[in-house]
């Protein structure tokens, strides 16, 4: 078990033959489709305020959110 617990959290790419940034273009993707079924999700409405589409809406709050 202590030796277990020595493993690194996450496996690097280079031990599986990739590049380093395998594991970036990974989490982009993975960011990219969990936004996407957020969208999906949400509650459509018949009109929208400003003429602004919701992917629209929730991406400028994320940007608030997220960029200083």
């Amino acid at each position: 078990m202590d030796h277990i617990a020595t493993f690194p959290v996450k496996d690097s790419p280079i031990i599986f033959g990739l590049h380093p940034n395998a594991d970036l273009t990974y989490r982009l993707n993975e960011s990219i489709a969990m936004l996407t079924t957020l969208v999906d999700t949400q509650p459509k409405e018949a009109s929208s305020a400003g003429g602004k589409s919701r992917e629209d809406e929730v991406k400028e709050k994320i940007e608030k959110e997220l960029l200083p």
